[in-house]
């Protein structure tokens, strides 16, 4: 009987001495600093839960391991809602650190400045250009979660910059996921990517048109906008995209392989996975090219597209 009382005296104090252990170190874990090397803008989405927040705290680098901090929630002894919205994440938060931010409901809070002077039109304006970015912001956190997996993309800027090359791609809106599936398709293949729309930005900033094709000394340039010199995607976005090229490009077509595309002549593009074709189709845009200019410039013709 004495050796039973013994035996159980011990696995008594080893199973306090785990525990122990095992508080310590989870004390030890939600202190620590967190992964976030600069502070962060974080949108957490309405009606998400816990598994869902996890991964979007993941995807945007604030913290390393989505199921403590799911644990975190769980045992906070003062448990309050999390509530959707924009928040502003420290660097190196610590997880509990992080959980008391989300709880405390402090997102951040926009302000627009209005300068003296301006018309009531054009406050008007600026409200709507405020609402559009909203709106954008939106999507992009909706498309993002509901991405397709595997995607070639670090995080949601890269998905906006993409979106906002697939915008000034095409006006089609049944192209926009080809479009998509092409630039994906180069990004795995570590291939550069080409695009017209980031070059032309490049060299203008933005402002004002692009009235004249690209020559050799443009595709030469050294902007970081420049993808015919620099492999992966721009530095930014390079307008504001709609929510269609969002979804396009975080949704993209599984099974299309297409690395390459050109104009058709009818104000579309033709698609192809291979050199041969899209040299083929690309002599055939040129054919078309100069039998307009023999015969004249005619309305509503097709801008360039990139060979």
């Amino acid at each position: 009987m004495l050796s039973f009382f013994r035996w159980v005296l011990f696995f008594v104090a080893l199973f306090v001495t785990l525990m122990g252990g095992a508080l310590f170190l989870g004390h030890e874990i939600l202190v620590a600093k967190g992964p976030l090397d600069q502070a962060k803008h974080v949108v957490i989405p309405r009606g998400a839960g816990p598994a869902t927040m996890a991964k979007v705290l993941r995807d945007e680098g604030v913290i390393s391991h989505p199921q403590l901090f799911r644990v975190a929630l769980m045992i906070d002894p003062t448990p309050k809602p999390i509530k959707a919205g924009e928040y502003e994440v420290p660097a190196h938060t610590s997880m509990q650190a992080l959980v008391e931010l989300l709880q405390s409901g402090k997102v951040v809070q926009r302000r627009l400045t209005v300068p003296e002077g301006l018309s009531t039109a054009e406050i008007v304006e600026l409200v709507r250009l405020l609402r559009m970015k909203e709106a954008m912001d939106k999507a992009l956190d909706e498309a993002w979660r509901k991405r397709a997996a595997g995607l070639p993309l670090a995080n949601r800027r890269e998905a906006l910059v993409l979106a906002s090359i697939i915008e000034k791609e095409t006006a089609v809106p049944a192209e926009r996921a080809k479009v998509a599936a092409v630039y994906l398709n180069r990004l795995r293949l570590k291939m550069k990517l080409e695009s017209d729309p980031t070059t032309i930005y490049g060299l203008t900033g933005g402002k004002g048109a692009f009235n004249r094709e690209l020559t050799r000394a443009d595709l030469q340039s050294t902007s970081p906008y420049n993808t015919y010199v620099v492999t992966g995607l721009p530095p930014g976005p390079i307008c504001n995209p709609g929510r269609a090229s969002i979804v396009a490009a975080t949704n993209p077509p599984p099974r299309d392989r297409s690395l390459y595309f050109v104009a058709d002549g009818q104000g579309g593009h033709v698609f192809s996975t291979t050199v041969y074709d899209h040299n083929r189709n690309v002599a055939r845009w040129k054919d078309i090219q100069r039998q307009r200019q023999e015969q004249g410039p005619a309305p509503g013709s097709p801008p360039p597209a990139k060979p």
